[in-house]
């Protein structure tokens, strides 16, 4: 009885983060197109991105290490490939959009011209991904994450307790941000970028975040989450994050980056702790098709404004409506009708 009683409340939490993913997909769709709140909402915007990143490392977890270095080679395989994938896509659609509309197009990371493959779109294909340049910006995602989870194998299997410092790499970033050019003087700019990069300043910090949340749960939950949760909410809305800005103390950067830390571990748990939230329409999203939608939303928004779409403040709503047909139809493409219909 006790453990259909724990699988039943397993069942409920994975159910209650699927909600989260699919508001989350929202969000993400939100920042990259228009919507009538969106200026007021910027803030909470911001924690989608490391949201998603951080619900997959609560799914790292398991009871032996085995099943977890199982879990980390699998989606390190998928991660890739569908970076593989994806940038593919962007890259023809690039290719099309310069065709159609005489747009020029180049990659992002201009040291290309430089390295061992030459300016080939090969050379350059290569390069990106491996290098966490992707051929749209919002792809990013993909590059870090199956080099995070690359690292996350690394250190799960050989030196775990290195897991717990690696939030550590988040402050890191701001750090390099702000002052990389007087601790390494002489530095180039695409060296002070390297040196915060995606995969180890985002990605692996709220992975490796939702993986601790994950195994400290039990003692987590026992915080008043919702007062919490409440007061980060209203610090980062309170003039875009900062709560000292009423003091006049400027520290926007360190209490917007901290505050944004913390709702996203708040946010996870709060969801944890009301695990028995279930709308079966919105939950789908979150499992089949957030993903699809992060990564497909950036193609469906600029067709339509090449169609002469002008429903600007609506724009994220149709989006990412529009989204879930298109990503039913791959799913049922890749894995089939019994996957993708239940």
């Amino acid at each position: 009885m006790s453990s259909l009683i724990q699988n039943n409340k397993k069942r409920q939490i994975v159910q209650s983060l699927y909600l989260c993913k699919a508001l989350m997909a929202f969000l993400i769709v939100t920042r990259h197109t228009t919507f009538f709140c969106k200026d007021a909402l910027l803030p909470i915007i911001s924690i989608a991105t490391p949201t998603f990143f951080c619900i997959t490392g609560y799914f790292l977890f398991s009871d032996s290490q085995e099943r977890e270095l199982a879990k980390a080679t699998r989606w390190i395989q998928k991660g890739l490939l569908l970076c593989l994938f994806m940038n593919l896509i962007y890259l023809l659609h690039h290719s099309v959009d310069a065709a159609v509309y005489g747009r020029s197009y180049s990659p992002d990371l201009k040291v290309l011209a430089g390295n061992a493959f030459g300016d080939s779109i090969i050379g350059n294909f290569i390069v990106n991904i491996f290098t966490g340049i992707s051929y749209s910006y919002h792809l990013w995602y993909l590059s870090a994450f199956w080099i995070a989870m690359l690292v996350f194998y690394a250190l799960r299997r050989f030196c775990p307790v290195l897991i717990y410092a690696t939030p550590l790499l988040y402050a890191w970033a701001q750090v390099c941000h702000r002052w990389g050019a007087d601790i390494f003087p002489g530095a180039s700019e695409p060296v002070l970028i390297a040196l915060r990069c995606n995969f180890f300043a985002m990605a692996l910090p709220f992975i490796c975040t939702g993986y601790l949340i994950s195994k400290h749960s039990k003692t987590l939950l026992r915080l008043p989450l919702i007062p919490l949760w409440l007061i980060l909410c209203g610090a980062m809305l309170y003039k875009s994050g900062t709560v000292l800005s009423y003091l006049s103390i400027n520290t926007y950067g360190w209490c917007y980056h901290i505050t944004t830390y913390l709702m996203v571990g708040f946010t996870l748990l709060t969801c944890l702790k009301f695990a028995n939230a279930r709308l079966p329409f919105i939950n789908t999203i979150g499992q089949h098709h957030s993903a699809n939608i992060y990564y497909l939303h950036i193609l469906i928004y600029t067709h339509l404004v090449r169609t002469g779409f002008h429903v600007e403040e609506a724009a994220a709503l149709i989006v990412y409506l529009a989204s879930i047909p298109l990503s039913l139809g791959i799913n049922l493409i890749v894995k089939g009708w019994k996957y993708a219909l239940k």
